[in-house]
């Protein structure tokens, strides 16, 4: 998945349907696909964990570092571990701004507005570095 892509709304819709139905029979986990890299340049605007995840630059629509996409990732990641329908709520809300936010303040107010429980959410986030 990828949160810099609005064709990712249509997925997400597509898979939520399908879940909905099959979610006691099937289980259902999300990926993001990350590299590693050493190029310092690329690490700093594209990478988190001293280039241990990175993710490439976006083309062909708003120009978003790659560091922010990899970061919203593993916000939905976090949320998608809390519950799935939350993810599927937040994630829908989140790719049908007109202006797609990658911060962790707009993420925060989203999940506020969705009530998703933003102390386990950073919990699940910051340990995600470690």
């Amino acid at each position: 998945m990828d949160p810099a892509s609005k064709s990712t709304l249509v997925f997400l819709s597509k898979v939520e349907t399908i879940w909905n139905e099959l979610r006691d029979f099937v289980n259902f986990e999300i990926a993001f696909v990350t590299f590693s890299s050493a190029a310092k340049d690329f690490v700093d605007s594209s990478c988190v964990s001293k280039g241990r995840y990175c993710v490439l630059p976006q083309f062909g629509g708003p120009q978003i570092k790659g560091r922010k996409v990899l970061l919203e990732s593993l916000r939905q990641y976090c949320i998608f571990q809390l519950s799935v329908k939350d993810f599927f709520s937040y994630s829908k809300r989140f790719y049908r701004e007109k202006e797609l936010q990658f911060s962790r303040k707009f993420s925060m107010k989203l999940s506020d507005s969705l009530r998703i429980n933003s102390e386990i959410l950073e919990t699940c986030f910051e340990r995600s570095f470690d």
